[in-house]
């Protein structure tokens, strides 16, 4: 088996986060408006932590709610 290090997929990160800050000039906002605007035509490709930290507490919420109903 292939084994990667942390520190050749930490370059491979910075490589990609360095082409595409590059891309847009080295300008933060200009390099957002992109990545936004290309998440919204494929939303498929992106990770939203901000939705699963939600929908995990929304299970969590649905949880406790069953176990106060229960407890009643």
């Amino acid at each position: 088996m292939n084994e990667t290090s942390p520190n050749e997929i930490l370059e491979e990160v910075w490589e990609a986060k360095d082409s595409l800050s590059a891309r847009y000039g080295h300008d933060l906002a200009a390099t957002c408006r992109a990545l936004y605007a290309q998440q919204a035509e494929h939303p498929e490709e992106f990770v939203n932590l901000g939705a699963t930290r939600r929908a995990q507490q929304g299970a969590d919420d649905q949880v406790a709610a069953a176990v106060e109903t229960k407890a009643d």
